[in-house]
């Protein structure tokens, strides 16, 4: 779950509110999270799948891409 600023869809939810006082649900059981101040990745359980989010603008998300990211996007690891 995620809580706070979406201004750059860091809560991994698109549009909307930039400011989500409620958790956000995501789509996958996570067992770690990795959070900058705009953007977020989260490992699966399984250790095989990693989802990321957010502020894109310098690659940060590991995406082969530099746009904003709202929907929670898996990444190849």
């Amino acid at each position: 779950m995620c809580w706070g600023d979406n201004g750059s869809g860091q809560l991994g939810k698109a549009g909307g509110d930039a400011l989500r006082a409620a958790p956000v649900p995501i789509a996958i059981d996570v067992e770690q999270v990795a959070c900058g101040g705009q953007s977020c990745c989260a490992v699966a359980v399984d250790g095989q799948t990693m989802q990321c989010w957010g502020q894109n603008a310098a690659g940060q998300l590991g995406l082969g891409k530099t746009s904003e990211q709202e929907p929670p996007t898996k990444v190849a690891w």
